[in-house]
């Protein structure tokens, strides 16, 4: 399974018109694994605002999984047309916050791997396991 790690950062679109006043958004940390059968990414929100002084604490943004086939019954049309995750292809995606803040404890307290590990139990509890390598020659 492939691991990316992606860093999107703040922003400030704040304007007096309402036609282009987008607000304002703190910079994100993604953990993401990529299998056979789709993706699963982990965000985090940094707390880390534009301009000097705006910094909170991070905080969990979500749990989600991308897939190139529908996943649910409701799953008419293709949440994203290019998914960053699976090579720009159209994917079905869905996810929770519910334990976002749980997993960004286990990254703070027991680090990257362990995150990493939660990500890939998190994917193989959607989409099953990985089929393994052979090492049979034929």
């Amino acid at each position: 399974m492939k691991r990316v790690v992606k860093f999107r950062p703040s922003f400030d679109r704040r304007s007096d018109d309402p036609k282009k006043n987008y607000g304002i958004g703190c910079a994100i940390l993604v953990f993401a694994v990529i299998g056979e059968k789709g993706a699963a990414s982990f965000q985090i929100g940094t707390g880390w605002y534009p301009g000097k002084g705006q910094r909170t604490g991070p905080s969990g943004y979500g749990i989600d999984y991308h897939s190139p086939v529908p996943q649910h019954e409701w799953h008419k049309e293709p949440s994203v047309s290019e998914c960053e995750y699976l090579d720009g292809k159209p994917c079905y995606s869905d996810g929770t916050m519910l334990y976002s803040d749980e997993v960004l404890e286990v990254l703070i307290l027991e680090g990257e791997e362990a995150t990493w590990k939660r990500l890939e139990e998190f994917y193989e509890n959607h989409f099953g396991k990985e089929a393994e390598a052979s090492n049979d020659a034929g």
